[in-house]
């Protein structure tokens, strides 16, 4: 007669599921925690922000443009660029600036299919610092609101004070 059969090993499931489980969290953490700048990157709904200051910041006096510099793509649709509001919030995380509480609301008559938001930074002296466009991807029927996902928007610039947000372009459904 031989020696005993070794005992079946039991429990090599449970720390294959304890395994999973650690990476399932760990690449979650990493996801919302370790976000790197916005470029080219389109939040899944309609978003923008509406110059929100950071704590003891003030916002641009009323003749600062929203969005100084040229008009952007979307200058054959200057009328429904005016019917676009936006409003939202900023953040500086981990040296980018994060759009958050965003609402893009379209008052126009027409649905609109994709439209080019611009996030620019001012320093204390309403100086622009750098100016981030993204394509919010809609479509967006008339009168209706969209609400966004938190978003990065380009890097914090040294200085900044300020951050306004809007549509420049839009590009109606046809």
């Amino acid at each position: 007669m031989g020696a005993p059969p070794a005992p079946a090993k039991r429990g090599g499931w449970i720390w294959g599921l304890v395994i999973a489980g650690v990476v399932l969290y760990g690449l979650y953490y990493i996801g919302t925690h370790n976000q790197q700048g916005g470029s080219g990157t389109a939040p899944t709904q309609p978003a923008a922000t509406g110059g929100t200051a950071p704590s003891g910041g003030s916002a641009p006096p009323s003749g600062v443009p929203v969005q100084p510099g040229d008009s952007g793509p979307g200058e054959s649709n200057a009328a429904l660029v005016q019917l676009q509001d936006v409003s939202g919030d900023w953040r500086a995380v981990n040296g980018g600036l994060q759009e958050y509480n965003v609402k893009w609301t379209n008052r126009s008559n027409a649905t609109i299919r994709t439209a080019t938001l611009e996030c620019d930074q001012y320093n204390s002296s309403n100086e622009v610092l750098s100016q981030n466009r993204t394509t919010l991807n809609g479509p967006l029927q008339p009168g209706g609101t969209g609400s966004y996902n938190p978003f990065m928007m380009g890097t914090v610039q040294q200085g900044l004070n300020q951050v306004n947000c809007g549509i420049v372009a839009v590009f109606p459904a046809q």
